[in-house]
């Protein structure tokens, strides 16, 4: 990172930005972060055991059945560059570091890379669930386009929740894909209004926002 830079920012953070420009500067600012829910262990091991399934199928060449009929792409092939976007995917926009981690990518025929999220929820996803999601799938797309890989205008959330418990407590689990159409480009414009609103002095409160009640209730801001 170049010493003149000056945020560090991530798709989640940009996602918060969007929705309250205070909680925002209030997080990134002065680390006073909203409060939240510990993610559940359940999610946590759900990913873990997803992505080392599609690895499986990487190992060949193939798609898994769920995909099948339904993507015209292939898994990214390098097992390694997978591992590393897994880890860490970033890049520089003015005085902003932007990074995140990506669960998966699909490659089409025109050689696109097309971002792919798992989500694990408690029961069949509503047809709008995607709307959260939108800037977190277009910001994978934009960090793939910095790095030299040029995105699709698509992505897709693959959301696995429990069906039902079978004999010996087996749980059986059921999915559903979701095409998500992105905006990657979307993202420079979103960075360069961000770091401008970070460089200046802490915004009103934002509409009904509740976390703004509570910091101003808690710390007095």
């Amino acid at each position: 990172m170049r010493k003149d830079m000056q945020w560090k920012l991530s798709p989640s953070s940009l996602t918060l930005f969007e929705d309250c420009p205070r909680c925002f500067w209030l997080y990134i600012r002065e680390r006073h972060a909203r409060p939240s829910i510990p993610v559940a262990k359940i999610t946590e091991g759900m990913d873990r055991v997803m992505k080392a399934y599609f690895d499986s199928f990487r190992k060949n060449g193939t798609l898994p059945p769920e995909l099948l009929g339904k993507v015209d792409a292939r898994l990214v092939g390098d097992q390694t560059l997978m591992e590393q976007w897994r880890s860490f995917i970033g890049a520089e926009e003015n005085d902003v570091l932007f990074r995140g981690k990506l669960d998966e990518c699909l490659v089409d025929n025109e050689g696109r890379f097309i971002p792919f999220d798992f989500k694990t929820k408690g029961d069949v996803p509503r047809q709008d669930a995607f709307k959260y999601y939108v800037t977190q799938l277009e910001s994978y797309g934009w960090l793939l386009e910095k790095n030299g890989y040029p995105p699709s205008q698509k992505a897709y959330l693959m959301y696995v929740y429990p069906k039902a418990v079978g004999d010996n407590m087996m749980v059986d689990f059921g999915s559903e894909l979701q095409e998500v159409i992105i905006e990657p480009k979307r993202i420079s414009d979103q960075l360069k209004s961000a770091s401008a609103l970070l460089a200046s002095p802490i915004p009103q409160r934002h509409g009904a926002c509740q976390f703004c009640v509570w910091v101003e209730r808690t710390h007095a801001l």
